[in-house]
């Protein structure tokens, strides 16, 4: 008797996904709000599942490789990973940080815009998930829960990401957001690629991730 095994991944429908998202948000009447905020979400949650399945599936083709090189490590403050097998408990761009030192490139730079701006996506995705009861709390400051978002410079700061323009108001809630998650998303899993000498996972469908109808996806 013959087995056979079919491995189905799912980082590049994450991919894919995104920017159908991302698209639509571009298409929704301004003042269908709701439906505008499912679309950004949408965008905003499949980036980030995106950038954690493609170095998932990297990884689980290198598991012997990653868990001799993880054995072979000290113990560190940065890494809480000894094995593979607890690999998977560590954060997103952790695990990225580690498939690159484990095949002798430098870890990932935490000061570049890149990579600044993944963290901004995964903590807008985390925060949006997990969020409390007064995190999107908006008003007077004197009627806020001391847990609103409105109270810090946590959006202008995030604006200014999405936006590339100072002083601009407004939340998560807005077009540009989905076009960025998904931009921001493809771009850290194309340079993770990169700087291993290989091409990236969506090279080939490159079509399909327009972030808008008429433009094409970087």
């Amino acid at each position: 008797m013959i087995g056979i095994c079919l491995t189905r991944y799912m980082s590049i429908s994450h991919a894919m996904s995104a920017a159908h998202f991302s698209r639509c948000a571009f298409e929704v009447d301004l003042d269908n709000k709701n439906i505008l905020c499912a679309n950004v979400s949408a965008a905003i949650f499949c980036s980030v599942a995106f950038m954690e399945a493609a170095i998932n599936e990297w990884s689980s083709n290198e598991e012997s490789f990653i868990d001799s090189w993880l054995k072979k490590q000290k113990v560190s403050k940065k890494f809480k990973a000894t094995d593979f097998k607890s690999f998977d408990r560590e954060g997103i761009l952790n695990k990225y940080d580690i498939g690159l030192l484990s095949k002798g490139r430098k870890k990932i730079d935490r000061g570049s815009k890149l990579i600044q701006h993944a963290e901004a996506l995964i903590k807008l995705r985390n925060n949006l998930t997990h969020y409390k009861g007064d995190w999107l709390d908006s008003g007077t400051p004197e009627m806020l829960g001391s847990g609103s978002s409105h109270l810090t410079q946590y959006w202008p700061v995030l604006n200014l990401m999405v936006f590339r323009k100072k002083g601009l108001k407004g939340t998560w809630e807005q077009k540009e957001y989905a076009e960025w998650a998904t931009i921001t998303a493809i771009n850290l899993v194309d340079n993770f690629f990169a700087e291993l000498g290989k091409p990236s996972i969506v090279e080939h469908v490159q079509k399909e991730l327009k972030t808008r109808r008429d433009t094409l996806a970087p």
